[in-house]
């Protein structure tokens, strides 16, 4: 799949990205903040501020265990297509990516 390692270069660049977005908004967030959202990007449970600093490390710690050379070198003896694997990674991904940087959406809404 020669298309997988981009997905894997967006991590690393969401990861600095979001880095760079949380030393802005750390000291302009309120001590309380939204920590989980529903669907609709509502807040439904809050807490402290430092949790944004989860979200960059998300990113890191997905461009590390879906490196594809990690995946190609996985010897799961119960998946015998690792092309499908790579397909059903990238989903879960672009699922992170869509929960992970919606909270910035109301992140920048209440500074």
């Amino acid at each position: 799949m020669k298309h997988y390692n981009f997905f894997i270069k967006v991590n690393w660049i969401l990861s600095v990205v979001t880095a760079v977005a949380n030393i802005f908004l750390y000291t302009k967030l309120p001590q309380i903040v939204g920590n989980h959202f529903n669907m609709l990007g509502i807040p439904d449970s809050s807490g402290g501020k430092a949790i944004i600093w989860a979200f960059p490390l998300i990113f890191l710690v997905c461009a590390f265990l879906f490196n594809e050379a990690y995946i190609d070198k996985l010897s799961l003896g119960w998946i015998k297509n690792k092309k499908i694997m790579k397909i059903c990674i990238l989903g879960v991904q672009i699922i992170l990516w869509i929960a992970i940087l919606s909270p910035y959406i109301y992140y920048f809404s209440i500074i």
